[in-house]
């Protein structure tokens, strides 16, 4: 993937692609490892960290999208980092036992 190329020829870190991208480090590595379809924004971001001009920054990432996201706008997306999309955070959807309400 182009992205971690430039990355790494630049000596930086994942962390400090992040920094400069102005996202979550842990953002760059689901996009770096194609977990996560990456909306134009985000590669523009990228890019502009990387000094790139925008018009490569969809080159940075080459064809990710998985198979169930073909045709998905990035507004239709059906990923989720972590949990459920009931509750994104939290593994398989249910509340902690702290969290609960009482009747």
């Amino acid at each position: 993937m182009r992205l971690i190329e430039e990355r790494n020829q630049r000596g930086w870190s994942r962390a400090e692609l992040a920094r400069r991208a102005g996202m979550h480090p842990s953002t760059v590595s689901l996009i770096e490892s194609g977990r996560l379809v990456a909306y134009p924004s985000q590669l523009d971001k990228l890019a502009l960290a990387l000094d790139l001009p925008a018009s490569h920054a969809p080159d940075l990432v080459g064809s990710t999208a998985r198979p169930d996201q073909v045709g998905l706008s990035a507004n239709e997306s059906t990923h989720t980092c972590a949990g459920s999309p009931e509750r994104p955070g939290k593994p398989g959807g249910t509340k902690s036992a702290g969290t609960q309400r009482r009747s």
